[in-house]
């Protein structure tokens, strides 16, 4: 309700019930915004055979297209790459050797991560996994280096792989 007067501005008038509502979602509301500097997740797509290959791309990171799938790589310059690639794999490949499980998100990720001693960049690091989804396998390899192996420097790609989507191409293939 709007009360005028000619000699005061208009003023709102709330009734307690919506005072109290207001101020329930004035708490509810920063919960449901992102917060600074988080990003919304961008996708990507490739069409791999009759599939559609669909992944998150990082913040801060760009995609391009791959032989079998998608590449994402970091924006800015780094001193060492951080390659990752999202390939679609027919469920009947040779499987990879790849030894370690890990539940992600429900899904159990079969992978193996290799360190080889390198240059002044640090060990090379190479993160292979895989996972189902629908009749196919998704495979991530993530190329690296690094000084310290830890899980925030692996966590980008276990993001990707825990996002990635496949399904059936629509339309003439």
């Amino acid at each position: 309700m709007v009360i005028a007067s000619s000699s005061r501005p208009a003023v709102a008038v709330r009734p307690p019930v919506r005072r109290a509502f207001l101020a329930a979602a004035a708490l509810a509301l920063p919960a449901l915004l992102p917060r600074a500097g988080a990003a919304q997740a961008t996708r990507t797509e490739a069409v791999v055979g009759d599939r559609v290959l669909s992944v998150p791309v990082p913040e801060g990171f760009g995609a391009g297209s791959s032989p079998r799938g998608l590449l994402l790589r970091p924006l800015a310059a780094r001193r060492a790459s951080y390659d990752v690639t999202v390939t679609i794999e027919p469920a009947a490949a040779p499987p990879a050797e790849l030894p370690r499980l890990r539940r992600d998100a429900g899904t159990l990720v079969r992978y193996r991560l290799d360190r080889e001693e390198g240059g002044s960049g640090g060990a090379e690091v190479t993160l292979t996994a895989e996972r189902p989804c629908e009749s196919v396998l998704l495979r991530l390899v993530l190329r690296t280096q690094a000084e310290l192996l830890s899980d925030a420097l692996l966590e980008p790609a276990w993001a990707v792989l825990r996002g990635a989507t496949c399904r059936w191409r629509e339309g003439p293939r």
